[in-house]
């Protein structure tokens, strides 16, 4: 009878144990199984990260004025350690393409529609400012002419974007950046008026690496004429 009882004994112990394996097992396989699972739309952000692109329109000024621009530009960059841009006006940002093949569409598209638009002409305020962001650390204020708003306007209808917020805050104005950066921003009383221009050329330009703080790569994809 004893041994019957500690016959008993065993059995049961030997199956607590095949249960608590086969527990363990099933545990660790749906940790796995959640851990390494994601839904489609995960995949295929995932799939897609790689091929999204951001770009801006810009108007960039003449050649002549874009010279006295840009040294301004370097010599603000080399001694506040800002990065390097070339000068502009955005026109709008936050083009999303998923390839270069979509970014030339958008660039045939433009240059399609806005063909004839002529010139449009640049005017500044005599003092620059100063704001607490990234990219608009220094700036100077250009006269929303009738003639780029409607730019901005028709650029946005064109592409199918939001047409009620054309300039972003907290300038909430166009304007050409002088300096972009957090810190170390020269002093906006010390820069000299900035020369008005006329064109008629549109730069659409990669942005790169964004981040919070801003876009610290710029690569030039392709001009639009607005002639």
């Amino acid at each position: 009878y004893t041994c019957s009882i500690l016959d008993n004994a065993m059995k049961w112990r030997d199956k607590k144990a095949i249960i608590k394996k086969v527990f363990v097992f099933f545990i660790a396989a749906a940790l796995f199984t959640r851990g390494s699972t994601k839904s489609p739309q995960a995949l295929r952000a995932n799939n897609n990260s790689h091929q999204t692109m951001k770009l801006s329109l810009w108007l960039v000024p003449p050649p002549s004025v874009a010279a006295i621009l840009g040294e301004r530009i370097s010599f603000y960059s080399k001694n506040s350690g800002g990065p390097y841009f070339d000068p502009h006006v955005t026109v709008t940002g936050g083009i999303i393409c998923d390839s270069r093949e979509d970014a030339k569409k958008v660039v045939n598209l433009l240059q399609q529609e806005l063909s004839g638009f002529g010139e449009v002409e640049a005017v500044f305020q005599p003092k620059a400012e100063n704001f607490d962001t990234w990219n608009q650390a220094l700036v100077v204020e250009m006269d929303p002419s009738p003639k780029f708003v409607k730019l901005c306007q028709r650029v946005r209808e064109i592409l199918k974007m939001d047409t009620t917020s054309l300039f972003p805050s907290p300038v909430g104005e166009p304007h050409l950046s002088l300096f972009y950066g957090v810190d170390n921003a020269p002093n906006a009383d010390d820069v000299e008026p900035v020369p008005n221009f006329s064109s008629d050329r549109l730069a659409l330009w990669l942005t790169k690496q964004s981040s919070t703080e801003g876009v610290p790569q710029w690569e030039f994809f392709e001009e639009i004429s607005l002639a």
